[in-house]
């Protein structure tokens, strides 16, 4: 079963618990899914939805979630996440899509010629930037301290951390790679590229309309300027 439909199930669970157990339940679900970045979403669909029927059935019995979890939501919250196996496939699938991003964005403009340093350098600084970022928001949920100190901190780390990457890159400008790739291989590789993510979701029955619609808006817009600007 697909996480998507194990997501729907636990949202219309989450309709039986009460204003305030659902207020405390979702700031538990809050801070584990900024926590998830190369987890099972299945797993942790799965392991949500089994902690729903908990709480539930503790709800009936008089208990609230803050009571159910010991007055430790946090704790809990960890611990729930350290039981979730990480998963490399995870962190190949987040790179696969921001190097397919990227490289939609270099045909589009025309460029076809890649530095492999400079490619490097900007995803450690994607990276970087939003994992601040995420761990700002999930440390955010359970944080008493006020809102806008807390939008600056994590605003001022991120843009710290990401100019000191570029600041590595710059003093290492001696080391370059670039690779030029014709225009027909790179139609060609985007084509290929297309026909593989269009298999993989028949053969694991995607039907996200959405995916669909985000995949052939990238795809489509993509060679369609890149080929007008290229003419």
């Amino acid at each position: 079963m697909k996480h998507t439909k194990i997501h729907e199930r636990n949202n219309q669970l989450k309709k039986v618990l009460t204003e305030e157990n659902k207020k405390q339940y979702t700031k538990i679900e809050s801070y584990i899914q900024f926590g998830n970045t190369f987890k099972n979403p299945i797993e942790l669909e799965s392991s949500l939805n089994g902690f729903l029927h908990e709480v539930i059935e503790a709800q009936e019995n008089g208990k609230t979630v803050n009571e159910y979890v010991n007055d430790q939501p946090k704790e809990f919250a960890r611990n729930f996440l350290s039981k979730l196996k990480n998963r490399p496939q995870e962190l190949l699938k987040t790179i696969g899509i921001y190097l397919y991003v990227l490289f939609l964005i270099n045909f589009a403009l025309n460029r076809f010629s890649i530095d492999i340093v400079d490619l490097i350098t900007l995803t450690l600084q994607t990276a970087v930037f939003l994992g601040i970022m995420k761990k700002l928001l999930q440390w955010d949920v359970f944080s008493e301290t006020e809102t806008l100190l807390r939008l600056i901190t994590g605003g001022a780390l991120a843009g710290i951390a990401f100019a000191l990457v570029g600041i590595l890159r710059d003093q290492m400008g001696f080391l370059t790679w670039i690779i030029e790739i014709p225009f027909v291989v790179f139609v060609g590789m985007l084509s290929v590229v297309a026909l593989t993510i269009t298999v993989l979701m028949v053969v694991y029955k995607n039907k996200s309309k959405a995916d669909w619609f985000v995949n052939i808006i990238l795809l489509g817009g993509s060679l369609i300027i890149g080929i007008l600007n290229y003419l």
